[in-house]
């Protein structure tokens, strides 16, 4: 729903005196002494109370009577306390729970004037019970451990054949092609397009629609230029794929138009004795305070390898901080000059290009590992969640390179939403998905076992702008540390400062 300002309030009529039922009032003291809490509500102070209410519910404002009346707890972890009671129906008493009294009385509010706002054209619209974060453990260095490309690269013409002998397993590398979804198979990516493309963005209102176009205009000078953004597509032109990944896209059923060249390597797994090594050093530190820095070294060591090897060396420049008149002149006017800055008492900082560039890092390898995290994250939403789910029952909220929010439409998704006739597989298969809970040994092994997704956050409210750009909160629970709604918040780039 979009409109939830302006709204009608419902009638406050007062209802009818009438004192309160004595038999109710006897409950409450069984109520609390069956739940060890402290018992000290008054039948005058309830009167009182039901007086001052005009005999209406605090919530729904209905009229009150013996029948429907009831003292609704304001703290549940207290007892029948004065001081800790409002005058509500039994219904709104029972449906509040834990819920915050204010945002409880806004739900009730909306619910009245529920034929009054306007919602969103999804038909299949369900209501949200939990939003959950799945994160993946340290995607890029279970990309890392998995199949790389080795030994000598070769590159051979593209010949008829090829992409069956791809399937077959007889060879593996980089495929150079033209590739794209099917008609009948795009609202099956619509959700998730399964092509991942650095493409120009020119910001014209062809391109990003009039509200956006309009926006960026009255930016003036800090207005948004034409720019290489990494975007979601149903196509890719003259692109090169993994072989992995292009697998999965031609078992999902995506057509190859055009093959160009093939980039040939071998098959093996070089870094799995080291992804394991990094692994077991952080086991260690979740068991041993004295070797947390141990482990957090290593988180180190293991994220720089992928970092390393996808350094770009030509962007490398010298620097050199000069005084002299002539050799500033000189320096300028040098080839290799790039830019300079005047400091303090005539010194100059200059930067130069390098002139030798030695291209020796592996760059493959990252090439490999992005396309490998690419697939990791496709499998999780098309072979995982899209699997076992009803698209009805669940919808992305939001995705990052190694995580992604997700809306449910129950309370226990696991146990409550899976397709009957699939959940013997689950069962089956859910550890290749999530860390073992048989055991708190498994559990705690399993929390650090790359390439598996462990639950990151639950709320039941997410504003999600973009990528990295994201606020998700409950909305009916208060963190009893900062006595404030707990939240998560990510703002890549943004001063991070919400206030409640």
């Amino acid at each position: 729903m979009y409109k939830t300002q302006e709204l009608i309030f419902p009638s406050k009529k007062p209802g009818k005196p009438f004192d309160f039922p004595e038999k109710r009032y006897l409950g409450y003291i069984e109520q609390d002494e069956k739940a060890k809490r402290e018992f000290s509500m008054t039948m005058q102070h309830l009167d009182v109370l039901l007086k001052k209410q005009k005999y209406i519910c605090n919530y729904c404002y209905c009229q009150l009577n013996e029948e429907n009346v009831s003292a609704d707890r304001i703290n549940n972890k207290k007892g029948h306390e004065d001081g800790n009671i409002i005058i509500s129906c039994v219904s709104c008493n029972v449906a509040r729970k834990d819920m915050n009294i204010k945002a409880f009385r806004q739900k009730k509010l909306i619910e009245f004037n529920a034929d009054r706002l306007v919602y969103s054209i999804d038909e299949e619209e369900s209501d949200i019970y939990q939003i959950i974060g799945y994160d993946a453990n340290a995607l890029y260095l279970w990309c890392l451990g998995n199949e790389m490309p080795c030994g000598r690269l070769t590159t051979i013409d593209a010949y008829d054949g090829i992409i069956d002998d791809i399937k077959e397993d007889k060879l593996f590398g980089f495929l150079e092609c033209d590739i794209e979804t099917p008609e009948h198979l795009k609202d099956y990516f619509s959700e998730m397009t399964p092509i991942f493309k650095n493409i120009e963005i020119d910001p014209t209102e062809k391109v990003i629609v009039k509200h956006m176009f309009d926006y960026n205009q009255s930016r003036g000078k800090n207005m948004a230029k034409k720019s290489r953004k990494l975007i979601g597509s149903y196509f890719g032109n003259q692109i090169l794929i993994y072989t992995p990944l292009l697998k999965w896209y031609l078992q999902h059923g995506m057509v190859i138009t055009k093959t160009y060249s093939f980039i040939k390597a071998n098959s093996h797994r070089p870094f799995e004795s080291f992804m394991n090594q990094v692994s077991d050093a952080r086991r260690g530190g979740d068991v041993d305070d004295s070797k947390a820095m141990i482990a957090d070294m290593m988180k180190l060591v293991g994220n720089a390898a992928f970092g390393r090897s996808g350094m770009d060396m030509s962007k490398h420049k010298e620097v050199e901080f000069l005084s002299n008149a002539k050799t500033i002149y000189n320096a300028t006017e040098h080839f290799t000059f790039s830019s300079k800055t005047e400091l303090n008492d005539g010194t100059v900082e200059m930067v130069k290009s390098k002139r030798r560039i030695k291209l020796r890092n592996p760059i493959h390898l990252s090439i490999a590992i992005y396309q490998l995290a690419k697939l990791r994250m496709l499998q999780f939403y098309y072979d995982c969640i899209d699997f076992y789910f009803d698209r009805s029952d669940f919808q992305y909220q939001e995705m990052d390179t190694d995580s992604g929010y997700i809306a449910f439409s129950a309370e226990n998704p696991f146990r409550d939403l899976i397709k009957p006739e699939l959940l013997d597989h689950f069962k089956k298969h859910k550890y290749d998905w999530f860390p073992r809970d048989d055991t708190e040994e498994n559990a705690a092994f399993d929390r650090r076992t790359p390439g598996l997704f462990k639950e990151e956050f639950r709320c039941n409210a997410m504003v999600s702008l973009s990528s990295k750009s994201y606020i998700c909160y409950v909305s009916d629970k208060i963190d009893k540390e900062t006595n404030k709604p707990m939240i998560k918040l990510s703002a890549k780039g943004v001063h991070a400062m919400v206030a409640f």
